[in-house]
């Protein structure tokens, strides 16, 4: 399954938060969308998800999404894991987990499948969602999004709020999932984590793609340059 997305337009009022984006991203890839706070990662997500209203395009192998809302776009095989976690924290963690499962679709993805990947998870399948710690909260997201068994996974800052031992954890078992059937477009601040999991990376500023190029090819001073316009080579413009 590919998505593709292009002329992908936004705004906020009158405050354009998305100018012109393309991606596109295949079974097993991962793209890494970066940028500065308010470059527009997060209105990304959301226009693919439906949750923002944008224009251009937005297919699924070839079906376009227009129009459609996000529970429909998720029937289509859409899930987000949104910043914050979301989660409901009366509910247990067993309850929170099934609400990814509430449509029914089949796939590899259960309950056990994610206690596997998520041991710890297992053990507090009781406990209500609010007395968990930040990382475990994120680890439930994530099994959450992956009972949906979706293609399409995107993944809104992950390591937000998180120790650094918590999100390598977390990293480590995001690059177990990349061998499946499922394309992952990740939200990072934190570039280095990011860029080691992706095939392709995104830079926006200010609404507009600004650096799209291969992971392995994307130098410190690239991202640098791209955050903040200016040189690579750190030269005067």
């Amino acid at each position: 399954m590919t998505l593709v997305v292009e002329g992908l337009h936004a705004r906020y009022g009158e405050f354009p938060a998305l100018s012109g984006v393309d991606l596109t991203v295949g079974d097993g890839e991962v793209l890494a969308v970066i940028g500065a706070n308010g470059a527009g990662k997060s209105t990304l997500l959301g226009a693919v998800g439906g949750t923002v209203v944008a224009t251009g395009g937005v297919e699924l192998d070839g079906v376009p999404l227009h129009g459609l809302r996000p529970h429909e776009r998720a029937r289509r095989w859409i899930a987000t894991v949104p910043e914050g976690r979301r989660l409901f924290p009366s509910l247990s963690v067993r309850e929170n987990l099934l609400m990814g499962a509430i449509r029914g679709r089949t796939g590899p993805w259960t309950v056990d499948a994610v206690h596997e990947t998520f041991p710890f998870v297992a053990k507090l399948r009781d406990r209500p969602a609010g007395a968990l710690s930040g990382g475990e909260q994120q680890a439930v997201a994530i099994g959450r999004a992956l009972l949906a068994n979706p293609r399409v996974l995107l993944l809104d800052e992950v390591s937000l709020g998180l120790a650094p031992a918590i999100v390598e954890r977390l990293y480590r078992t995001l690059a177990d999932l990349r061998s499946g059937a499922m394309a992952m477009v990740v939200v990072e601040q934190d570039v280095g984590q990011v860029l080691a999991l992706a095939d392709r990376v995104l830079c926006l500023r200010a609404g507009r793609p600004v650096l799209a190029a291969p992971a392995a090819d994307v130098t410190a001073a690239d991202v640098t340059a791209a955050y903040f316009g200016t040189p690579a080579d750190g030269a005067a413009s």
